[in-house]
């Protein structure tokens, strides 16, 4: 059934696509910590099937490129590693948006390909 353009039938239909995107989000956040430290990125192990999840260290000297992706409305770093033939997905869709870029700052090595990212980010 086609209605006629009406403010309530644009709020529906607005907030019809925003609830399933907001939870699509929530999700995103949830399924794919990421954590900092002086060592490296932290993330879960992609390859673990069990319960308890397993983390894995990207180490900051083993990141030799990166490449800004976007898939729908969600942003991700693919960093390209020695010894991995395909990149890792690191989402930045995070839940602490600033103090993620305040560790990145402290932590990523001059030398860093992360570190142009971010220069080019300000």
């Amino acid at each position: 059934m086609i209605t006629s353009p009406t403010l309530e039938n644009f709020t529906g239909v607005s907030l019809g696509g925003l609830i399933p995107l907001a939870l699509l989000t929530a999700i995103l956040v949830i399924m794919n910590p990421v954590k900092i430290n002086e060592g490296g990125f932290i993330v879960k192990s992609k390859g673990t099937r069990t319960v308890f999840t397993k983390w894995e260290v990207i180490n900051w000297n083993d990141i030799y490129g990166i490449k800004l992706t976007t898939i729908i409305f969600f942003y991700y770093i693919r960093i390209f590693c020695k010894g991995r033939v395909k990149p890792i997905w690191i989402p930045l869709s995070v839940s602490n948006k600033s103090k993620f870029v305040e560790d990145l700052i402290r932590y990523i090595p001059d030398e860093n390909p992360l570190n142009v990212l971010l220069q080019q980010a300000r």
